[in-house]
Parts: structure tokens; sequence; C-alpha cells
């Protein structure tokens, strides 16, 4: 079945009879279509129909406008947009009962929460060749504890639906230049006695709420160290970023949190020639059935998500796998890959231009890295069919992507011995670092750093 999707003027129109009879869902909201191949944004209201003309059931004063035509097949999910008035509870993997639409009375669960938005997953039957419906976060409702699920779902290991957020009491890990640039920005401003404390209080203020929130068993902090080593590689990596009067406050900031943040009960660490985002890959492997929650901005970071590790993003958002797939259109095992092509400008890191998409995510889909690429060079352009001069520019880029992929690619390997700094607990420290930021609402966190020390079992210093 073709399906289309209509802008109606206004609401009314969806009050016709002879109209309503050929729809296969409305709803008057903001949305976000998601489809397997694209996205794109949409504001007003909406119509999906299998009827190609609907122009002929509607008054002059009431028409619709053709927007798109949709294959079902294509479709990955209906994502509705939160009213930021409303406060939800929803929580990944909660059941929930779809009151809207054409799957009035079904049940589905929360798959994925993310900035304003919340993905539903209906159940179905596998048989099923009905139409498809848009779901609205208001029109869903959270189902009973002991809710009776239709007799055709079985559910299955993979999708296992806790009711426990997957990202409460796990090892939360914190890229801290990301977190003090950040900061430094957020409370520009802000300053205590000629001491600009936008970077460490912004710091501290993530951290306590992360405490309060998550209950993580544990907190790592993770600088960077020089790029030597990645700069004999690549000479022109990450070159040309300015430098500013912020960046001075965050050098000050990191030296004056690694003297004292191991005394918060927050382990802290660098390796010699890595980066912040080479040490997070490191924790992640460690700490991979533990659970990890990452703090961190930098795109890289993407490809390390799983059932097991999100990332969480200023404003509370949860990034989850379904992020990259919408984001990218590939899973995030193979983000490097794609990204190793596409190029980054921010790390100043060069891409064959051009490319398509589409071809792109079938060739990333379809072989494991730039090595598998490359040693099967000579079948690439007849299996995924690319014009003369796509393939030109693919072969001569060889150097190019590898380099990309080589320092894109997140395994868990440091490129330097590690340094770690165990937590422990001084309330000494703490008084002296509140006193010194003028962090008088830290002072009233006290007893949050004191139950993660006793969490991890680290002893008290004085």
């Amino acid at each position: 079945m073709t399906l289309y999707l209509y802008r109606a003027a206004k609401p009314s129109i969806l009050e016709n009879p002879s109209l309503r009879s050929r729809l296969l869902s409305f709803i008057p909201v903001k949305y976000e279509f998601l489809s397997f191949k694209e996205s794109f944004h949409m504001e007003g209201y909406f119509i999906l129909s299998s009827e190609k003309d609907l122009s002929r059931f509607t008054d002059p004063t009431g028409s619709v406008s053709f927007v798109k035509t949709v294959v079902p097949s294509e479709v990955k999910d209906y994502v509705g947009s939160l009213e930021t008035s409303t406060e939800y509870t929803f929580k990944v993997g909660d059941f929930v009962r779809i009151i809207h639409g054409t799957y009035r009375g079904l049940y589905g669960y929360i798959d994925d929460l993310m900035q304003d938005k919340v993905v539903v997953r209906p159940y179905l039957p596998r048989d099923y060749k009905g139409s498809l419906c848009f779901v609205h976060p208001k029109d869903v409702e959270i189902a009973p504890k002991r809710v009776k699920f239709p007799q055709f779902f079985k559910q299955s290991k993979e999708e296992s639906l806790s009711t426990q957020s997957p990202v409460n009491n796990v090892v939360f890990v914190v890229d801290a230049s990301f977190l003090l640039y950040e900061s430094h920005y957020a409370f520009k401003n802000l300053s205590y006695q000629g001491l600009a404390t936008g970077g460490v209080f912004g710091f501290f203020r993530l951290i306590t709420t992360a405490i309060e929130k998550y209950q993580p068993k544990k907190i790592i902090v993770v600088w960077d160290h020089d790029l030597e080593k990645k700069r004999e590689f690549y000479p022109e990596y990450k070159a040309g970023r300015p430098k500013n009067e912020v960046t001075e406050r965050v050098h000050n900031d990191v030296e004056f949190l690694k003297q004292h943040l191991h005394n918060f009960g927050i382990q802290h660490t660098y390796a010699e020639y890595s980066e912040a985002d080479d040490l997070i890959a490191y924790y992640v492997n460690k700490y991979h059935e533990s659970g990890v929650l990452i703090y961190s901005g930098d795109d890289d970071i993407l490809q390390l998500l799983s059932n097991r590790v999100y990332i969480l993003r200023s404003g509370g958002k949860i990034l989850g796998k379904n992020y990259v797939i919408e984001k990218y259109g590939v899973p995030p095992e193979e983000v490097a890959f794609f990204r190793s092509i596409r190029g980054d400008r921010s790390d100043n890191l060069g891409g064959i231009p051009r490319f398509s998409s589409d071809k792109l995510k079938l060739m990333v889909s379809s072989l494991r890295d730039p090595k598998d690429m490359y040693d099967n060079i000579s079948e690439i352009k007849r299996r995924f069919d690319l014009s003369d001069l796509l393939f030109e520019k693919l072969v001569i880029s060889q150097s190019l992507v590898e380099r990309n992929y080589r320092l894109m690619r997140l395994d868990g390997e440091l490129w330097g011995p590690i340094h770690e700094v165990l937590p422990s607990w001084d309330e000494k420290t703490f008084l002296k670092v509140c006193d010194s930021y003028g962090l008088r609402q830290l002072l009233q966190k006290q007893e949050l750093f004191e139950s993660l020390t006793k969490k991890q079992g680290v002893m008290s210093v004085g």
C-alpha cells in the first residue's frame, strides 16, 4: 500500500465525514516524520491517507495540500512532539496503552526518549497488513503493571522491557573539557571576587544533578591530553582551533579540579597522548555490563551507544542507539566508517564531497570497514552502481578515508599509558572549593558526595 501525506488548512477539515472515512490517521500537532531513508520537519494539521487525491472531498475553505508519498515498508517510526509546558513521566521500557488512532486499545512500549520527543512502538500481529498511524505522547497512557497483552504478542529476549530506567545506577563518565567549555558559555557572567566561576559552577551543577537523578554507582571524569602522537599521524588534526579568553579559563579550571576532584568521591583520569573520547571508549569496554552513561558532545561518541550505553546531553536529553539510526541512517557500530567517508570539519578531517547519502548508507552496511572496501575496490563500482566520477573520488581518497577511520574509530585502545586518580572523601577540600568559588548551593549538597563515596566503599581523608 502507498500512503499519502497531506497538510490541512485548519482542523475543522477533519470534521468532514466524507474525508474522515478516507483517513488512516490524523493528529493536530507539530510532528517530525521519521523514515528509514530520510527525515523532515512539519508543523500544522496533517493527514495520512491511502487516498491519492483528497481535494475532491474538501470544500474550498478547507482544502488540503499534498506533502509527500510514503511507502509503509520504509517507515521506521512516527514521533510526536511533547509540549514543553507539560510534565511527562515516561521512562524507556514503560508499557503504554495507545488510546488514539487506528491502534486504539492496543499496547506498546516507550522505545526511546529524546529532546522533547518520545518514540512509541506499538505491538502488532506479525501478519498485520492494516494502516499506519501517528501516536502522540498525549494520547498514550502508562499501562497497569499486570497488563494482559494481545495473544499475538510474544516478547523476545531482544525486546526485553525493563521498568528500571537504563541510565540509573550505572557508571557515569564525563568529558571534563566539553562540560567546562559548555558551562563557561552558559554562565559567562558568573564570577566571585573577580574570579570567573561559570565553568566550575556548571561542572558541579551537572554532577550533583546526575547524582540526584540517576544515582550512579561511580563517576569518572576524563581529561584530554596532548595530541602529539595523533599529529604525528596527521599533522593538521584539529589544527586552526582559535584560542580565546574562555580557553584560558577552562585551562585554569582543569588544573584546579585536577588537584581537588578526587576528594569529592570522584575518580578522574587521563591517558598520555589520548583524548577524552579515547578514555570514554576504554571505560565503556571496562564497565559495559554495568551500564554506562556518558556526558559528551562529541559525535564520535555516538559509535559507542548500545543497549547498555547511553549519552546524556545538556537539558537532560538522553540519547540511545536509535538516535544514531535517525541521524545517520546506520547503526552505532557503523558510524566511524560512515563518518570516515563524510569527514569531520570540526576536527579538520576532510571527506569525499557530494557522496550520495543513500549509496553511502548501503556501502557501510554491506562492508565491514575501509579495509574491506578497498580490498574489494574492483567490485565496488558495479556492486553499488557508482558513477565513474564518484568511483574515481573513492579510489584516490583511500589514504584520506583510512586516516579518518584511524582517528575516528573508538575501540578502547589508548595512545599512551593511563593515569587514574582514585576517589576519596575529604570534607576540608570540599569546603575549600566551595569557599574559593563562592558555591553556596554546593554546600547544601555535601551529603550527595558523601553517599557517592560510601557507595564506592572508599575511605575518608582526615
